[in-house]
């Protein structure tokens, strides 16, 4: 069969060559009104345009919530926190605007306000700098380029915004100081004494009756002790100090006694620091001896310590200080038993170390006298921890003392101490 039908299109296209078919009237109408609804509709360049404001509202919005966040965040750890006023932003009008030489009442437009004072420094609220400055590098980077255009001249405040005031932390609020420095003058007086004992190794070297003549003939004496010292806090009731000081030990002997001899020797045996060998006997009684006096050690002191002060009452302070001192024999004077023979004989300086480490504590209350100024009173007890007399001595001195302490104590920067 022969599917080729173009002859019937050739047919319908004579039949229907220049018929012509007038449409009904309502039909009409409702194609016109089809066409002027599609010349209604908004171009796309509009759509585009809306779209861009749209976007650059969202990030000029953005970034002023991060100048806030960021504005909150330093206030809470460097200053005083910025206070937000519930009222609205007042924009200023151009009259309103003047020029930044403006010395009264002059301030930037801020995200945060407080109220203003009826009388306030105009020093405080001139500045010359505009806002747009601040949004720099805070904005996203796309914007960057408009950021000048955020920039506000400064203006007067008091005609239009009473009320209103931006506040910022001041730069000396913000900077991290842990306290103030001190200085401190102290006197000590007390009992000063030298406690013996004797070096294990060595206790054959000792007289029998040694520790005995020296508890019965020495007794101790009062004694004063000077220091100087910077201190500073560290932390909250918590100082650090360091200083000199200047010491006396004292000690009064009396002895009246006869005793036996040491026989000793040095056959296989190692003499001790002061050249003394091992007891192995006693002889008869040797010289009578008799000595009414005092004894005195004097050093110089590099003290070190903390002392933790609590508040104690509106203007006082507990006191509770420890010290740690390396201490340099300066000088001394009188007489010592000799530990071997027994037998009054002076001291020498070859009797002891050059320096000698010791510890104090303390503790007490101080007192507030005027602002920058106090004055405390501690009960205090120190002593040596390292032995007086040279290495390779059969016996062991400590020096001690304990007593009460006052002290002044200025601060450098003024205010309470």
């Amino acid at each position: 069969m022969n599917r080729d039908n173009s002859h019937i299109d050739e047919w319908l296209k004579q039949q229907l060559e220049g018929v012509e078919l007038t449409p009904a009237p309502e039909m009409w109408e409702a194609i016109e009104a089809k066409m002027d609804a599609r010349k209604r509709r908004f171009p796309l360049w509009a759509w585009v345009s809306a779209a861009s404001i749209a976007v650059v509202s969202l990030g000029v919005w953005v970034a002023s919530h991060s100048v806030s966040s960021s504005a909150v965040s330093e206030s809470g750890a460097q200053g005083p926190a910025l206070v937000e006023s519930q009222s609205p932003v007042i924009a200023p009008s151009p009259e309103q605007s003047v020029s930044a030489g403006s010395a009264e009442h002059e301030a930037n437009v801020g995200l945060y306000r407080a109220p203003i004072p009826s009388t306030f420094p105009s020093s405080s609220l001139a500045s010359t700098s505009g806002v747009g400055e601040v949004y720099q590098g805070l904005l996203p980077p796309v914007f960057e380029p408009y950021s000048k255009a955020l920039s506000i001249r400064v203006f007067r405040l008091e005609p239009f915004l009473q009320n209103q005031l931006v506040v910022s932390a001041p730069r000396d609020s913000q900077r991290s100081d842990k306290g103030p420095w001190y200085l401190e003058v102290g006197f000590d007086q007390n009992q000063t004494g030298i406690l013996y004992s004797a070096v294990p190794v060595r206790s054959s070297y000792i007289h029998k009756n040694y520790f005995d003549r020296v508890q019965q003939g020495e007794f101790s004496l009062q004694s004063a002790r000077l220091s100087f010292s910077v201190q500073r806090d560290i932390q909250e009731h918590l100082r650090l100090h360091a200083g000199l000081a200047w010491a006396q030990n004292r000690r009064g002997q009396s002895f009246d006694f006869q005793d036996s001899m040491p026989a000793s020797s040095a056959v296989g045996t190692v003499a001790d620091a002061f050249g003394n060998y091992p007891i192995f006997g006693y002889l008869s009684p040797g010289p009578r001896v008799q000595y009414q006096g005092q004894s005195t050690l004097n050093f110089l002191s590099i003290p070190i310590g903390l002392s933790f002060r609590p508040e104690a009452g509106r203007h006082g302070n507990w006191v509770m200080d420890a010290q740690l001192q390396a201490n340099l024999i300066s000088g001394q004077g009188g007489k010592t038993l000799n530990y071997h023979y027994l037998t009054l004989e002076d001291w020498s300086d070859d009797a002891f170390q050059t320096w000698f480490l010791s510890a104090r504590v303390a503790a007490g209350w101080e007192r507030e006298l005027r602002p920058g100024l106090s004055w405390s009173i501690l009960g205090n007890m120190q002593g040596a921890m390292t032995p007086l007399y040279q290495a390779g001595s059969a016996v062991k001195a400590h020096a001690w003392s304990a007593g009460l302490s006052t002290q002044l104590i200025w601060s450098l920067k003024g205010g309470r101490p």
